[in-house]
């Protein structure tokens, strides 16, 4: 029975080259889908389409940009390549369970409405953050820290979360 062993384990290889399986362009191309539908449902369609808006009107009420330049930036900033980009990097991070599941649940209730807080909600962790290594900089620079607590968050009270 030992010697039919590898036999067996020739044979199984030999057939797993001769039956069809789901090669990597076909679940690249799933994942890419799924990725695309999840952007979609969060949100992250609007998001790019937003940005790029609200950066024109930031170009024209500033005077360090030429009506040339702004032109450019409009012809150039295609929100669907944001969204391209979003949804290549989607697809290459997570399998097509997790896509799935991402997407699913944010077509709960629960989901649509995280959905709509996560611009809020990320804009402002990246203030607390920044808040954060401001703090620590200015700790680390000094030239005898006085004391060693964690640095506080004022002002994030603020932000309507």
């Amino acid at each position: 029975m030992n010697a039919r062993l590898p036999l067996f384990f020739l044979l199984l290889n030999v057939l797993s080259f001769l039956t069809p399986a789901t090669t990597s362009a076909d679940d690249s191309a799933i994942r890419e889908t799924l990725a695309r539908e999840l952007v979609r449902v969060i949100g992250s369609d609007d998001e790019c389409r937003q940005m790029v808006e609200s950066m024109v009107v930031q170009f024209r009420d500033s005077r360090d940009y030429t009506p040339e330049f702004i032109d450019t930036f409009v012809r150039l900033a295609d929100p669907k390549e944001c969204v391209d980009q979003i949804v290549s990097l989607y697809a290459k991070s997570f399998d097509l369970e997790t896509l799935q599941a991402a997407s699913n649940f944010y077509k709960t209730p629960a989901g649509k409405k995280l959905a709509a807080g996560l611009p809020q909600a990320t804009g402002g962790a990246m203030v607390l953050r920044q808040q954060w290594v401001n703090e620590i900089v200015l700790i680390a620079n000094s030239p005898a820290p006085t004391n060693s607590t964690a640095p506080s968050y004022e002002g994030t009270e603020q932000l309507d979360i």
